[in-house]
C-alpha cells in the first residue's frame, strides 16, 4: 500500500531512476542501530522492518562508502 500511495502521488515515478545516496559508515551504523531498536520495540515483521529501513535511510538505493 505504501508503494501504491507513492505511485498515485507521482505516476512518473515508475520511470525515474533513483540516484544512490552516499552515506558514511557512521551514518549507516547509526541508522541501523535506530532501526533495530525500533524493530525490537515494536516487535515488527520483516516487511515492516524493511519499510522502516527505507524510511530511515530515506532511499531504497543506498551506497555505503
Amino acid at each position: 500500500s505504501c508503494i501504491l500511495r507513492q505511485l498515485k502521488k507521482a505516476p512518473q515515478a515508475r520511470h525515474m531512476t533513483v540516484k544512490p545516496t552516499v552515506m558514511s559508515d557512521k551514518q549507516v551504523s547509526n541508522a541501523l542501530m535506530k532501526i533495530s531498536a525500533e524493530v525490537a520495540r515494536r516487535n515488527m515483521d520483516k516487511a515492516s522492518m524493511i519499510r522502516v529501513m527505507h524510511k530511515e535511510l530515506d532511499t531504497k538505493d543506498v551506497e555505503i562508502t
